[in-house]
């Protein structure tokens, strides 16, 4: 395993990434030849690698176009879930190498997530990475006892993919 030039640490990440937003917003607002915007597929799986995908869990599309885009561009597989009842439903047909997790999201919050994740894993042990991703500095404590590596968001990618680069392989 490569060593990184630092060790995330549970504490919170900060950066900017405003260039990358807009960039991933563009291409989520990309218009097909019939003149109407194109469907992104949101529980799309990049099947260009034989590895286990990275599941990112985002409400907001536009971020999650643009770290799927990010994480391909990076050759990982991605799939894709809208929250958290979508990613457990979505545990139930693979096995992330790694999720990326957002804390606040309709539905089923990233808290509740991780109760159901930990009390009745739909994936066999041992459970995959998670990082947790939030626009909030305060971490609900129920989250901040389980010592996850967390990042907020705005957040620059490369700081992100070396995380998850670290925790991934670490797996």
């Amino acid at each position: 395993m490569q060593t990184l030039p630092f060790t995330p640490q549970p504490e919170v990440a900060r950066d900017g990434w405003q260039a990358d937003c807009q960039t991933a917003t563009a291409q989520s607002n990309n218009h097909g030849s019939s003149g109407h915007p194109t469907p992104i597929d949101h529980h799309h799986v990049n099947r260009r690698s034989a590895t286990r995908p990275i599941l990112i869990v985002e409400d907001d599309r536009g971020l999650s176009t643009m770290l799927a885009l990010a994480l391909e561009d990076a050759r990982y597989t991605v799939a894709v879930a809208e929250n958290g009842a979508d990613a457990l439903e979505r545990l139930k047909s693979i096995r992330p190498r790694l999720i990326l997790l957002d804390l606040r999201m309709p539905i089923m919050d990233g808290p509740a997530f991780l109760r159901e994740i930990y009390s009745h894993s739909p994936i066999p042990e041992p459970l995959p990475p998670i990082i947790i991703m939030t626009a909030y500095g305060d971490i609900d404590p129920e989250v901040t006892k389980l010592g996850l590596p967390s990042i907020i968001k705005p957040m620059k990618i490369d700081m992100l993919l070396q995380m998850i680069q670290q925790y991934a392989e670490a797996e």
